[in-house]
């Protein structure tokens, strides 16, 4: 028996996007989700080695005992604290430079934690960012892991289409600040009334398929 073809669910999802007029950027949210999880754990990880290879015993009275106790934002408020302990180069230039991307990295938790809904572009800013600051705590070479998140969502995420004629239910733009949308406007479909449900099932089919892809290709990244 011939072999099925794998459905590229991205593919699909652009060109049910173009028909009904609606934006070609839009991301599954689950997919978003698992992404920005991923990243946050990587980031929990790296901060939760830096303190520990550096401040035993501060870490300690913290109660950080494994990468999931480490709150990205109170890492930055423990390294302020701390970055005059340690009288060696390498920890003090590389907490300067962890202290400067307290903004961005702090950006990434907040978007995890609270789900708010990002486009193609800053999920891969984001990541970006998470491989920066995994060099910075030591890293003698990029991560490997994350760089092959970065060329996952560069390669599967859907490319925003500068050219298509705006749909009756396109959306606008929406203002943001630095890479993390405020707003869930990229969730927004045409109004339910107006497609079929067997549109709509379609729909939901195809950004399942892309959600379990996102789910497979992280699984290989534990």
């Amino acid at each position: 028996m011939p072999r099925p073809t794998k459905i590229d669910a991205i593919s699909i999802l652009e060109s049910l996007s173009s028909l009904l007029g609606i934006s070609s950027e839009r991301i599954p949210f689950r997919a978003q989700n698992r992404i920005l999880q991923a990243i946050q754990q990587h980031l929990e990880f790296h901060a939760f080695q830096f303190a520990h290879k550096w401040l035993p015993e501060k870490s300690l009275m913290n109660r950080w005992t494994c990468p999931e106790e480490v709150e990205l934002h109170r890492f930055f408020i423990f390294l302020a604290r701390n970055k005059t302990r340690v009288p060696h180069s390498a920890f003090r230039q590389a907490s300067h430079a962890l202290l400067r991307m307290k903004g961005p990295v702090s950006a990434i938790r907040h978007a995890a934690v609270h789900r708010l809904t990002q486009d193609r572009e800053s999920l891969v800013q984001m990541n970006r960012v998470a491989i920066e600051f995994v060099m910075t705590t030591g890293g003698s070479s990029p991560p490997a892991k994350l760089c092959r998140l970065l060329d996952f969502l560069e390669a599967r995420l859907p490319k925003p289409d500068r050219l298509a004629k705006p749909g009756p239910f396109s959306e606008q733009p929406s203002e943001s600040k630095g890479f993390v949308c405020r707003h869930r406007y990229m969730e927004t479909k045409a109004p339910p009334t107006l497609l079929s449900k067997s549109i709509i099932e379609v729909l939901q089919w195809v950004e399942g398929s892309f959600v379990l892809e996102v789910e497979g290709f992280l699984h290989t990244l534990l």
